[in-house]
């Protein structure tokens, strides 16, 4: 029993980390703090991309960071065993507050791609980041605009203990979700430590495993408590790890299982989703108007 635990928990760092800890009673020991390098996850590129979808991919995210020149996108794929395939890092040039990058950015996100499975598959949610005070309006407003496309505008927001999408409280911005990104970077950097679950397509450049990498988990001290928080390394750009983590929390606000999608794939009929909330049938006549 305990063995077919241990076979089910090491699929991922984060499900082992659980097993260790809670089922073995031991202490997580972590190979997130070792410095991974560019070229050691270069040699791991595998030949993949968003024009040649492994079959195993069965949801499609994406994760935008908003620059002052520009817009930086990460793709992923998901398995059914939560496997992180980076499928591309698209860059736009253009200024956020014009409208030129925003319509390249809207063609971009609506593109289809042809899946093994016989059917085509588009990008179930993309998470932007809203957190610039400067971008945050055109941001919304892109959103709102867009709803087909499925889009959460975000604002990262620092502590490990934060879910990847909490709901903001803010009466300006009600769409707004707020990105717990150091508990999601915590994530990638176990799967990088551990070369597990994380994948990377051989047409990703040398400049985004530079910038994968570019942060460090390091232990701070602030009123005499330790803290772990990342640190960037200088002279290291961050955008590509940035989208990337914005892509993984836009994962959790997809709601279509497995089974579902993998028939949808194969273009086989599927039964429409049930509401979450049931009418009552008494509720309806007792709301009818009486004379």
């Amino acid at each position: 029993m305990l063995a077919a635990e241990f076979l089910i928990a090491k699929r991922t760092p984060e499900t082992l980390r659980v097993f260790t800890s809670n089922i073995l009673g031991q202490p997580w020991q972590s190979d997130s703090d070792d410095a991974v390098q560019p070229h050691e996850l270069m040699s791991l590129a595998e030949p993949m991309g968003l024009d040649a979808i492994p079959k195993e991919v069965l949801w499609l995210t994406s994760g935008v960071d908003c620059q002052g020149d520009r817009l930086e996108a990460v793709t992923l794929g998901f398995t059914a065993t939560d496997d992180w395939l980076v499928l591309s890092h698209d860059v736009l040039i253009g200024d956020p507050l014009q409208d030129a990058v925003w319509a390249d950015l809207r063609d971009f996100l609506a593109e289809k791609y042809p899946h093994p499975l016989g059917r085509q598959i588009g990008r179930d949610m993309t998470a932007i980041d809203a957190g610039d005070g400067r971008m945050m309006d055109r941001v919304l407003a892109f959103c709102a605009g867009n709803r087909d496309l499925r889009l959460v505008p975000i604002k990262g927001a620092q502590g490990l203990g934060r879910p990847p999408l909490t709901p903001t409280a803010s009466k300006r911005a009600r769409a707004l979700q707020i990105c717990g990104v150091d508990g999601i970077k915590t994530r990638i950097a176990d799967r990088l430590s551990r070369r597990q679950a994380i994948r990377f397509s051989d047409r990703l450049t040398e400049n985004f495993y530079l910038q994968m990498t570019s942060e460090r988990l390091v232990v701070k001290y602030s009123r005499g408590r330790p803290e772990r928080r990342f640190e960037r390394i200088p002279g290291r750009l961050a955008e590509a790890l940035d989208a990337t983590a914005y892509a993984i929390a836009a994962k959790a606000a997809i709601n279509v299982d497995s089974v579902r999608r993998s028939e949808e794939l194969k273009g086989h009929p599927v039964a429409p989703v049930m509401p979450t909330t049931i009418p009552s049938a008494w509720l309806q006549a007792t709301s009818q108007p009486r004379y």
